[in-house]
């Protein structure tokens, strides 16, 4: 309803200046001068209407794509996770195999001493009988 005249407000004045609604009395004396920009409120309406739609699509579109960014942010880092998982394996049993070569050539080691050392003791031994 016009607060100045009373009557119903049935056109939207779309000039930047105004954008405002307005009744049929309000046209003759306040928006003449641009009385090409006056709009009839059902047609303003469905250009609102068509205004939301158009938001609404490019929102669900947005909303699709942050979402497809999203889930190839899981799957890259859920990638990461895996990978880091399986080189600390591969590193612990590179180590493990490590340690069991570093082992098994120690006891080689100390076979092969004790045998030396056994050889030595027998010829030692055998050299001086005599005197044991």
């Amino acid at each position: 309803m016009c607060e100045k005249h009373f009557q119903s407000l049935v056109v939207y004045c779309s000039e930047d200046s105004c954008e405002d609604l307005a009744c049929s009395s309000c046209v003759v004396a306040k928006h003449k001068e641009h009385i090409d920009k006056i709009i009839d409120i059902p047609d303003k309406a469905e250009e609102i209407k068509e205004e939301l739609r158009e938001l609404k699509r490019k929102c669900v579109n947005s909303e699709k794509h942050f979402a497809g960014k999203a889930e190839h942010k899981q799957n890259l880092i859920k990638e990461i996770n895996d990978t880091s998982s399986q080189t600390f394996n591969e590193i612990n049993k590179a180590c493990d195999k490590i340690i069991i070569d570093v082992n098994e050539a120690r006891e080689n080691l100390k076979r092969k001493v004790l045998l030396h050392q056994n050889e030595q003791l027998n010829l030692f031994t055998a050299e001086h009988s005599e005197y044991i």
